[in-house]
């Protein structure tokens, strides 16, 4: 398994682990919680290895424009401050991205 596949499986497992604790199983319906709970998918800003279309590199590192993309998407994510919990995949361009937009308290 490549580098991507494993981290999109790593990402998945926890995804499913989270639904698991909201889901009924047997019924299929949402458990009785006591708050609403929204998923929100993000990808990685913009690496390296999206620009010079080299991707042999294993684990490339955001672009200062990929660090610039995350800082506004922290600015303008109307959910920012209410985030509950971050599920994100090992890879350095997915947990650069993360740490710029999980700054809020």
């Amino acid at each position: 398994m490549n580098v991507q596949a494993a981290s999109i499986a790593y990402s998945l497992h926890y995804i499913l682990l989270f639904l698991s604790t909201i889901i009924d199983v047997k019924t299929h319906r949402l458990k009785n919680i006591t708050m609403a709970s929204q998923i929100h998918v993000i990808r990685h800003a913009e690496s390296v290895h999206n620009v010079s279309k080299d991707f042999s590199q294993l684990d490339p590192s955001l672009t200062s424009l990929g660090f610039e993309q995350a800082t506004k998407l922290d600015q303008s994510f109307p959910y920012a401050g209410r985030v509950g919990v971050i599920i994100t995949s090992p890879l350095r361009r997915a947990i650069q991205t993360t740490h710029c937009i999980s700054q809020h308290p």
